[in-house]
């Protein structure tokens, strides 16, 4: 039975036996390491078309085993140079997240911290006027210049608007009447102005905390 399978030609020119035996070999070896098993069996064969090898001594079937190997080299160069690409691509997008995940642990800890704006320790009566101090001292320590009570008005509309959700006491940011409306210490509903009142508001907050 075994002599009539090593009888029969493949489309490859190669038995049965003997593709099955390549296929085998091939299949078993790490595939970064495929690439050189084909050089190394190409030259193995190569060898017996030494000038000065007998005849008698070289194999059956040695110039469709030697192209057999060299497909599969072509086959194996392809797939290297897919995983080189691919690994590639992943050490990118490794160094990417990285560098996506250290933006977002920065950001994350100025929210963090911002979120703490108005929740540390009472210096006024006021809810929003404790706020209003702890968020002038937070957002604008380290500049050299001292911004204007019209600046600060500015930053603290636009960053309750964006973090509302962290502050309780704030009830609506901007209402029909350009006020700010907000709750004290006992749930009353406050209602405070923008624009010339806000600001000076701010100027009494940043006097008194001169004078402590």
């Amino acid at each position: 039975m075994m002599r009539e399978l090593d009888t029969n030609v493949t489309s490859k020119g190669l038995t049965v036996v003997e593709e099955d035996f390549f296929e085998k070999s091939y299949k078993a070896e790490l595939a970064c390491n495929r690439v050189q098993l084909c050089k190394n069996e190409i030259e193995k064969f190569q060898r017996y078309n030494a000038p000065d090898y007998p005849e008698e001594w070289k194999p059956q079937r040695l110039d469709k085993k030697i192209k057999w190997w060299e497909q599969k080299l072509k086959k194996a160069e392809v797939q290297d140079k897919y995983n080189a690409d691919k690994l590639q691509r992943e050490n990118e997008a490794a160094e990417e997240n990285q560098i996506t995940a250290k933006e977002l642990e920065d950001a994350q800890t100025i929210l963090e911290k911002h979120s703490h704006i108005g929740k540390g320790p009472r210096k006024h009566n006021s809810l929003l006027n404790n706020f209003i101090d702890n968020f002038d001292k937070e957002i604008f320590k380290n500049r050299k210049k001292v911004p204007s009570a019209k600046a600060l008005e500015s930053e603290m509309k636009k960053y309750l608007r964006n973090n509302l959700e962290k502050h309780s006491f704030v009830i609506e940011v901007v209402d029909k009447d350009d006020c700010i409306k907000w709750r004290d210490d006992k749930g009353n509903i406050k209602s405070s102005l923008w624009g010339e009142p806000m600001r000076a508001r701010i100027t009494r907050i940043r006097k008194k905390r001169e004078k402590t």
